[in-house]
């Protein structure tokens, strides 16, 4: 009975660390996405990556939940945000990605263009068509040429939702540069090299066990 009590004990802390690791989306899922403003290729169970909370902060309610999907051959990482009601406020600056291992500049928003060519950015729509909107689907590239890939350590999805009082100057985000910053882990599937020495070795018994063969037909004739 204690061994019982002791490994359903033990399942239970398992549980608990593989939802804690899951929540804070410990590497981004291979895929790839459409950026159209619909998001209905998107698993929202496979593909969740972190919480978004009011002001940044993860004592706060949480607004809105973070998805991404990273295009390994494309070097092209895909987000998508969804509010948990249709309470995003529509503003040109404010629903941004930003690594700060990189630097301070805002990587994609609602000014970008979307034209099939990352960075791209589109709204969702409220499916009971107000101005407001259900969230954001967004594309960034180029992560691979950037010392820290595949792991950066600052990572922050952001945008603004209506406050309690009406006010939409609201934050929602996973959290901010100085405080709660999340971390970002992209899939890398780089091929391994065999090491110098061992390949050239192989490649030189191959070479000569062909050349000694042609040698020994050759006298034999």
């Amino acid at each position: 009975m204690k061994l019982l009590q002791s490994l359903s004990v033990f399942a239970v802390m398992i549980a608990s660390m593989l939802s804690w690791q899951s929540a804070h989306g410990a590497v981004v899922v291979s895929g790839s996405a459409t950026v159209d403003g619909y998001f209905s290729e998107w698993n929202l169970a496979t593909d969740f990556y972190a919480d978004m909370f009011r002001s940044g902060d993860p004592g706060k309610q949480i607004e809105s939940k973070l998805y991404l999907r990273y295009d390994i051959a494309g070097d092209i990482l895909y987000s998508l945000v969804l509010s948990n009601s249709a309470n995003i406020y529509a503003s040109t600056s404010d629903p941004w990605l930003k690594i700060y291992d990189i630097g301070n500049s805002t990587l994609v928003n609602s000014s970008s263009v979307l034209d099939g060519t990352p960075p791209d950015f589109a709204w969702i729509p409220d499916p009971l068509g107000t101005s407001d909107k259900l969230g954001y689907e967004a594309s960034i590239s180029g992560l691979s040429t950037h010392e820290n890939f595949p792991s950066f350590v600052k990572f922050e999805a952001h945008v603004n939702v209506w406050g309690e009082e009406g006010d939409e100057g609201e934050t929602s985000s996973t959290g901010k540069k100085n405080d709660g910053c999340i971390s970002l882990e992209l899939p890398n599937t780089t091929p391994e090299v065999p090491e110098p020495s061992t390949f050239i070795v192989w490649s030189l018994f191959g070479l000569f066990g062909v050349t000694f063969g042609c040698s020994r037909a050759r006298r034999a004739n």
